[in-house]
C-alpha cells in the first residue's frame, strides 16, 4: 500500500439553546420531537413537557424561526423536594419521537450550591434518531433541606442541532477529516476568503515536522493538529507566526510508528491512528511549551491504521486491515487500553474512514465494495452485518464516502465516481448506483459535495465538477467543468465560500471558483501555491486560513 493517504474534519450545524427554569425541578423540551423527562425517585412523580421543533429550529406549529425557547414551570416545592439529604431524587431521560436525527448536549448552569452538579461540564454529544432514548444518571443531590432552598430554581441548558455530532459550530473550525462525520469536505461557515480575494492569499506561516506529511489538518478552538510520518502528532497555535514565519509546536505526542492518519477533535479530545496498529486519544491541552503528551487511552487494531478516525455521537470509528472498529469516546482513561463496542469485517483492506449520517455508517473497502452498517449494530465487542453493499468496478482505496441530501458519493480506482441512494437496499442486499461518472484515471481521493455540485480529483491530473442530479437510473454523467493540474490529484478537494481547493503531486495547491466554467469547459485557477514536495494532504479551510501539509515535511498556513 502506498503512502498516499487523506484526512478528516467536521460538518456544520444550526443550533438553538433551550433554557428551562423550574422551581425545584427542571422539566424540558427540545428539538424535533424531543422530550426531556425528570422523575422524582422518591414520590415517583414524573413531570413532562413535550414539544416539537423543526430541523432548522423553526416552531412546527407556525414556522416562526426561533433562537431559544424559555419556559418555567412551578410545582409545590415541599412535595418535589421531599427526600432525605444526600439522596439523588431525579433521573433524566431524553427520548426522540421525530423522524429527524437531533444532536443533544446538556449542562447544568445553576445553581452552583447547595446542590452538586447534575451533569457537570457539557456531556458528550448524543444523537437521537426516531424512537431513540438516552438516560442520564441520577445526580441532583443536596446536603440539607431548609426553608431557604426548598424552592431554589435549577437551570438546565440544552444545545440542539440537526444531523450528526462532532461537527463544527458557526466558529468556522474544521475539526475532522472532510470537515465532519458526513465527509462532505465543505465548510459553510467560511466568510473571509472568497473567489474575489483568494488571489491575495500568501504564506502566513509554516511549521516543520520530522518527515513527510500525508495527514490533513484539523482546526479546533485556535489550534491546528496534524500527523507526520516521523510518528508524531503536532499541535500548533493558529496564530503561532505571521509574515511567513516558522512555528514551534504547543505540544507533540509520539506514537510507535508513522502517522498517515488525520486527527479528529471532539469534546476536548484529539484522536489519531498510527501505523503501529493503534488508535490514540489525547486531551487537547495535554502539554504546553512544546512538551510531550501521554495518551488518555489507546486501542489496538489488527492492522496498520492509514486512514483518519471519524467521531460521531460519542463513538470513534476507524478502519484497520479489513475491519471497521467502533470505540466509545470515554472507553478508558489514565493511559488504559480500550476494547471495541463492535467490529465489522469486509472482504478487503479499509484504507480510509467511514462517513456517518442519520444513524448509518458507510465505508469503502479494497474488495471493490461500499458497505452500510447501522449505528449500534452490535454491542459487547460483537460483529456487525451490513444493511447493504454496493459493488464498484475497482478497489475503493483513499476515497472516503461523502453523504449529502440522501445520496452517498464514492470514488473507485476504476476511474469512476458512484452515487447511491442512502436506503437503496435492506437486509444485506446489493445496491445499484443512481449514476456514475467516468474520469480519465483512478480516483484515489474523497469527493466534496457543496450546493448541488460534487467535486473529485483523478489520476489523469484533473479535477471534475458534476451536478448532483446529473443522471438517473444508473446513467452516466458528463462534467460541468474540469481543471487540469501538473500531476495526479491524490489530495481531496475542499469547498468554502465559493472556492474549491485541491492539492496535486506537482507540489502545488490550487484554488478554483465553484462556477468557473460550464458545458464541460476547462477552468483556470484563481490562485496557486507551491510547496517543497507533493501535496497528498487534503486542505482545511477554517476562519480565513487555508491549511495543508506537504511531503516536504511542512504544514503550510495561507491567509490574506
Amino acid at each position: 500500500m502506498t503512502r498516499r493517504r487523506m484526512s478528516l474534519r467536521g460538518m456544520s450545524l444550526r443550533k438553538a439553546s433551550v433554557l428551562l427554569i423550574v422551581a425545584g425541578l427542571a422539566v424540558g423540551l427540545i428539538g424535533p420531537g424531543i422530550s426531556a423527562t425528570f422523575t422524582d425517585a422518591v414520590s415517583a412523580e414524573q413531570h413532562i413537557n413535550v414539544g416539537t421543533f423543526g430541523c432548522n429550529i423553526s416552531h412546527a406549529t407556525n414556522g416562526a424561526v426561533i433562537s431559544a425557547d424559555h419556559k418555567s414551570v412551578a410545582y409545590n416545592a415541599p412535595d418535589i423536594m421531599s427526600s432525605a439529604p444526600g439522596s439523588a431524587p431525579f433521573t433524566f431521560t431524553v427520548s426522540s419521537t421525530g423522524s429527524i436525527p437531533v444532536v443533544l448536549q446538556v449542562t447544568q448552569t445553576t445553581p452552583a450550591a447547595p446542590f452538586t452538579s447534575i451533569l457537570g461540564s457539557p456531556v458528550a454529544d448524543v444523537v437521537l434518531n426516531q424512537g431513540g432514548t438516552h438516560d442520564y444518571a441520577a445526580g441532583l443531590q443536596w446536603p440539607e433541606l431548609t426553608n431557604t432552598n426548598l424552592g431554589m430554581a435549577v437551570s438546565i441548558s440544552y444545545s440542539v442541532s440537526c444531523g450528526e455530532s462532532g461537527a463544527a459550530t458557526t466558529s468556522g473550525d474544521w475539526m475532522q477529516f472532510r470537515f465532519g462525520p458526513t465527509h462532505t469536505g465543505y465548510n459553510p461557515n467560511e466568510t473571509t476568503i472568497s473567489a474575489s480575494n483568494v488571489a491575495g492569499l500568501g504564506v502566513a506561516w509554516t511549521a516543520t515536522t520530522g518527515s513527510e506529511i500525508d495527514s490533513s489538518p484539523a482546526v479546533a478552538n485556535g489550534v491546528v493538529y496534524i500527523g507526520s510520518y516521523d510518528g508524531k502528532l503536532y499541535a500548533f497555535a493558529v496564530g503561532c507566526a505571521s509574515g511567513g514565519g516558522t512555528c514551534t509546536p504547543l505540544w507533540t505526542a509520539t506514537t510507535g510508528a508513522g502517522i498517515g492518519s488525520s486527527p479528529a477533535v471532539a469534546d476536548g479530545v484529539v484522536y489519531v491512528g498510527s501505523l503501529d496498529r493503534k488508535l490514540y486519544a489525547y486531551a487537547v491541552g495535554c502539554a504546553t511549551g512544546g512538551g510531550s503528551c501521554s495518551p488518555l487511552w489507546t486501542a489496538t487494531t489488527g492492522g496498520d491504521i492509514w486512514g483518519p478516525p471519524t467521531v460521531a455521537a460519542g463513538v470513534v470509528y476507524v478502519g484497520s486491515g479489513p475491519t471497521l472498529y467502533a470505540y466509545a469516546v470515554g472507553c478508558a482513561s489514565g493511559g488504559g487500553t480500550c476494547t471495541p463496542l463492535w467490529t465489522a469485517t469486509t472482504g478487503g483492506g479499509i484504507a480510509y474512514p467511514p462517513a456517518v449520517a442519520n444513524g448509518v455508517i458507510y465505508v469503502g473497502s479494497q474488495d471493490h465494495k461500499l458497505y452500510a452498517y447501522a449505528v449500534g449494530c452490535a454491542t459487547g465487542g460483537g460483529s456487525c452485518s451490513p444493511l447493504w453493499t454496493a459493488t464498484t468496478g475497482g478497489a475503493i482505496g483513499n476515497s472516503t464516502p461523502a453523504v449529502a441530501d440522501g445520496v452517498i458519493y464514492v470514488g473507485s480506482q476504476d476511474g469512476k465516481l458512484y452515487a447511491y441512494a442512502v436506503g437503496c437496499a435492506t437486509g444485506g442486499g446489493s445496491c445499484s448506483p443512481l449514476w456514475t461518472a467516468t474520469t480519465g484515471g483512478w480516483i484515489n481521493n474523497a469527493p466534496a459535495v457543496a450546493n448541488g455540485v460534487v467535486y473529485v480529483g483523478s489520476g489523469d491530473h484533473k479535477l471534475y465538477a458534476y451536478a448532483v442530479g446529473c443522471a438517473t437510473g444508473g446513467g452516466s454523467c458528463s462534467p460541468l467543468w474540469t481543471a487540469t493540474a501538473g500531476d495526479e490529484m491524490a489530495s481531496s478537494p475542499a469547498v468554502a465560500n465559493g472556492v474549491v481547493y485541491v492539492g496535486s503531486l506537482d507540489h502545488k495547491l490550487y484554488a478554483y471558483a465553484v462556477g468557473c466554467a460550464s458545458g464541460g469547459a476547462t477552468c483556470t485557477p484563481l490562485w496557486t501555491a507551491t510547496t517543497g514536495d507533493m501535496v497528498v494532504s487534503s486542505p482545511a479551510v477554517a476562519n480565513g486560513v487555508v491549511y495543508v501539509g506537504s511531503h516536504d515535511g511542512k504544514l503550510y498556513a495561507y491567509s490574506l
